[in-house]
């Protein structure tokens, strides 16, 4: 969110949650949206498509206050574990569009291992998902001045 917009990304599945599909990113008006109308922008196959190959997977909008240009969406890259892509979202407050990915090399992550829980007598451990992206967020050091993306990942 920043603002002139809510950024949501998704990852798309079949109707029986069996299949990827690919991954969608929403640009929301947000100044539509605090006046009662609903104006989306949906980027569609982003990255992933069907879940193989490179590509985005889970993209993250943002979250800011600090008015910036472009306004992106960060997502993990799906073939690779150090890799992170992004896409510039232009014009959200207005017609919204999207760059081309924009690939990061980021140090070597690793699927994240199953965790055993407390009052476990079967084996059984809690899922620790995979290696994607959550809660992206741009700031400012005071001190400095420096902007930097902060964001967290799941992994060994």
């Amino acid at each position: 969110m920043d603002k002139f917009a809510l950024y949501i990304g998704v990852n798309v599945f079949n109707s029986a949650g069996t299949a990827v599909i690919g991954t969608t990113g929403f640009v929301v008006n947000k100044s539509n949206l605090l006046s009662g109308t609903l104006t989306v922008t949906p980027f569609r196959q982003i990255g992933a498509v069907g879940g193989t190959g490179g590509g985005p997977w889970t993209p993250q909008g943002w979250i800011t206050m600090i008015p910036m240009r472009p306004r992106v969406f960060y997502r993990r890259d799906n073939a690779v574990f150090s890799g992170w892509s992004s896409g510039a979202s232009a014009n959200p407050g207005g017609t919204p569009s999207i760059s081309a990915n924009l690939n990061l090399t980021v140090p070597t992550t690793t699927f994240p291992t199953q965790q055993a829980h407390k009052g476990d007598t079967l084996g059984k451990k809690l899922d620790a998902l995979d290696d994607r992206l959550f809660a992206a967020a741009i700031r400012k050091n005071k001190i400095t001045g420096a902007i930097s993306l902060w964001t967290a990942q799941t992994y060994k």
